[in-house]
């Protein structure tokens, strides 16, 4: 192997992997690789339900009429457009989301969230919660969190955008669609949006606790 111009002997480290910039991005695929591995063993244990398709309904919910385009699903999850037509595949056999079509253009595919989907995701946010505080959030302090926030917001901007103006991570699309909704109950004269992101806040808890208890629901139990 040859690196900066000089050859690294077998059995060495290659300077360049030494360097802060390669180690960070090491750190990260790592931790990532290690959460998301953890999240999604659990998320099967306890509900039969991948990562993958807790990532899907979370965005379908979050969407203008629950539902998005397949192209827009697939930049968003950062998979190709085949993995995503199977995944829906998939949860879509198990009832959880249906295929529409566009009027206005009949290429256009889009995942749109069943009432079943519904249901699986008030059941499984409470337990997802729990298990990001455990296996991450609760590993780190509120200056933990601020730093990691403000030095990946460096990343994700540069990736924000894309063709048709879709936002490239599922991250921008959460926090624009809370921002909407804090701007929309100011303008209905509800209180001010950290009022209604704190009401928000209280119902989805309180919908956690008095939702049903984890179970597996059938044919779900699928892979991503």
């Amino acid at each position: 192997m040859s690196t900066d111009g000089e050859t690294v002997p077998l059995g060495t480290v290659p300077p360049a992997v030494l360097r802060p910039g390669f180690q960070s991005w090491l750190a990260l695929v790592h931790s990532y690789g290690s959460v998301a591995k953890t999240l999604d063993r659990r998320l099967m244990r306890d509900l039969g339900m991948s990562l993958a398709w807790f990532e899907v309904l979370v965005l379908l919910h979050t969407a203008p009429g629950g539902r998005r385009r397949l192209l827009e699903l697939s930049r968003l999850l950062v998979v190709s457009k085949a993995s995503v037509s199977k995944l829906i595949d998939r949860m879509e056999r198990a009832g959880l989301v249906r295929r529409e079509t566009s009027d206005e253009d009949r290429r256009a595919v889009f995942a749109a969230v069943t009432e079943d989907g519904r249901a699986a995701l008030e059941e499984a946010l409470p337990v997802q919660v729990a298990n990001v505080e455990d296996c991450f959030s609760g590993l780190l302090d509120d200056r933990d969190h601020a730093d990691l926030v403000r030095i990946l917001g460096k990343v994700t901007a540069h990736y924000a955008g894309g063709d048709d103006g879709v936002p490239s991570t599922p991250s921008t699309v959460l926090l624009g669609a809370a921002a909407r909704q804090a701007e929309a109950a100011r303008a209905a004269g509800d209180g001010t949006p950290a009022e209604a992101a704190e009401t928000a806040a209280e119902t989805g808890t309180a919908a956690g606790r008095g939702g049903r208890s984890a179970r597996t629901r059938p044919g779900t139990r699928q892979p991503a």
